[in-house]
């Protein structure tokens, strides 16, 4: 029985509701049942067994066979849990984005009020939501000092560009070499000694990446410098 009850609180971890679990275990363990007999073991009514039966169908859990003229109910494989955890898994990250969006609304709230909303910092797991500032921008034209190739940059500049469309461009001064061709709205240009170890984007706001930092300056004053830098850079080269 503690084992019993275990794999039941298990199983409802993947978003399976205890019935459902007693159920699952139960056909799991008897082979092929019919509802009535799924009723006496597990002591419920069988229009409550139908409707629990009813939505481990809908998740692929169960099977029905006919013998005759009447229905059985047999367990699906285990590894069809897998499907519910990775339907989990697709919900939190959903969920964590919507949290980061609503977060940095916030956030962006209590900057406006605070005295104290020059620099923000954001280390190790807090890096998504600088990410997700940045992803967000509204700029058409981001200026980028890159050191190394990021991905996950390059992912967040293709998702700003089917937002903004023709209009979003990119100008990059890249102390790396380049080994592919890139988009038609990133123009490059190679400068070769580092202006800092770490890539540097401007746009509303300068966000500056370190190895597991990302620090984000909007001071207008500070974000004016990086851009004059950059444009007279761009212009000498």
């Amino acid at each position: 029985m503690k084992d019993y009850n275990y794999l039941a609180s298990e199983l409802c971890k993947l978003g399976i509701d205890r019935k459902e679990a007693d159920i699952y275990l139960i056909l799991l363990k008897s082979g092929h049942c019919s509802v009535q007999k799924i009723a006496e073991k597990i002591g419920l009514s069988r229009p409550t067994v139908y409707r629990v039966l009813k939505n481990l169908q809908k998740k692929n859990l169960i099977n029905t066979v006919q013998e005759g003229k009447r229905n059985y109910f047999i367990a699906g494989s285990p590894d069809t849990l897998l499907n519910l955890l990775q339907i989990r898994k697709r919900q939190a990250e959903e969920q964590e984005r919507e949290f980061l969006r609503i977060i940095n609304t916030l956030q962006d709230q209590y900057s406006f009020s605070s005295k104290e909303n020059s620099i923000e910092t954001f280390a190790d797991k807090k890096r998504l939501l600088a990410l997700d500032k940045l992803s967000n921008s509204s700029t058409q034209k981001i200026c980028i000092f890159s050191t190394h190739s990021d991905e996950k940059l390059n992912q967040i500049f293709s998702d700003i560009q089917k937002k903004l469309g023709f209009s979003f461009q990119i100008k990059q001064l890249h102390s790396f070499e380049i080994n592919k061709k890139s988009p038609q709205y990133i123009e490059n240009k190679f400068f070769e000694n580092d202006i800092a170890d770490q890539n540097i984007i401007i746009s509303d706001k300068v966000f500056i990446f370190e190895k597991n930092t990302i620090h984000i300056v909007k001071q207008k004053k500070v974000i004016q410098s990086y851009r004059l830098m950059f444009d007279s850079l761009w212009k000498n080269l």
